[in-house]
């Protein structure tokens, strides 16, 4: 079922309910103006997605239902642009997103002397027995990951996330990326870790390109060192948020 015909079925649902609701109501209640959310339904055009984004979120409140429907958005969208989006549309996507043991697990299958241990796995991790198990497992039901005669092989594949779209197993993966940050700032050595900041003002128009050219330092510094035989599996994180509060105006 596209996103057009999951809109087009929450419409006629609500209907069914009320044969006075319109159109023009759905579409304020979706946040959209009525002529656009005509086109749509009639084929005629896309939204964007920071538009299909909010419509998610008023259509479902579960979490595994929005990123279902964006992954259909993204999939229609992405036969016009061939730079698709990776959206997490079922609990083992979800997971692979939320949870940095994945990621983790994929890097350090790239790292030399690498063993399919679970037990050695969950050691240079440092992390359960179970829980790498459990990593492995989905993997490779999502095809990131073949097991042949007892050892990992890594999948040729390429996927990334949405960006400044809003994505609760993104939101998730940015707490534990914190929290890890917090435990290694205590327990690794300050020779192998850098941990930096920066505070500065700026102004309104130039958050966008301080954004652009964040991600464009980590796609530099990705191809430049991500490594097939690697010593380490490493964890870059950055954030960029507003310190000062918005002031409401005064009548």
């Amino acid at each position: 079922m596209s996103y057009v015909e999951l809109i087009e079925e929450e419409y006629l649902r609500r209907k069914s309910q009320n044969p006075n609701y319109s159109l023009r109501a759905f579409s304020k209640n979706l946040g959209v103006d009525s002529s656009s959310l005509s086109s749509v339904l009639n084929r005629k055009r896309d939204l964007s997605p920071k538009k299909i984004q909010k419509i998610s979120e008023k259509l479902f409140s579960d979490n595994i239902k929005q990123n279902f429907f964006l992954n259909q958005y993204f999939k229609k969208i992405s036969k016009k642009n061939p730079s698709s989006h990776f959206i997490p549309n079922d609990n083992d996507h979800y997971k692979l997103i939320s949870e940095w043991e994945h990621s983790a697990v994929l890097s350090l299958i790239d790292t030399k002397n690498f063993k399919s241990n679970p037990q050695w796995m969950a050691n240079r991790l440092g992390v359960d027995k179970n829980k790498i198990l459990d990593v492995v497992s989905r993997l490779k039901n999502l095809n990131l990951i073949q097991i042949k005669n007892g050892q990992i092989i890594k999948e040729e594949f390429e996927f990334s996330t949405t960006h400044d779209i809003f994505s609760k197993a993104l939101q998730e993966a940015h707490k534990q990326e914190l929290f890890l940050a917090i435990q290694k700032q205590n327990q690794i050595q300050i020779e192998e870790r850098e941990f930096v900041s920066l505070c500065f003002s700026i102004k309104k128009p130039n958050i966008k390109k301080a954004k652009e050219k964040i991600k464009s330092f980590i796609d530099e510094l990705n191809r430049e060192f991500d490594s097939r035989q690697g010593d380490e599996v490493y964890q870059l994180s950055i954030q960029l948020f507003p310190l000062t509060q918005k002031i409401q105006k005064e009548n």
